[in-house]
């Protein structure tokens, strides 16, 4: 979490995906022990998992073990800004 916030990450209210406000069956609530962070209310966050892992949403299915996929050996993310755009860099 401090990494995040580092980042100028804070914690924010666990998003909706749609003006049902968790009413729905695809308006999961928030995990207990879960922490939703984010640079602003409106911007894209990440849910971070406790560090001994999930102790109620997921104790009663069976652990498998986890096999990284063959195929893919690295993801690399390039941003450049086009030509005339600030890219956010400020300056």
């Amino acid at each position: 979490e401090l990494f995040y916030e580092t980042l100028g990450f804070a914690e924010q209210e666990y998003p909706c995906a749609g003006p049902s406000q968790r009413k729905g069956q695809f308006e999961p609530p928030q995990p207990e022990g879960f922490t939703y962070l984010s640079p602003t209310p409106n911007a894209m966050g990440v849910l971070l998992l406790p560090i001994n892992g999930p102790k109620k949403a997921f104790s009663k299915q069976k652990k498998k073990p986890l096999k990284p996929n063959p195929v893919l050996q690295s993801l690399d993310v390039v941003y450049t800004p086009s030509v005339g755009s600030d890219g956010g860099g400020g300056a």
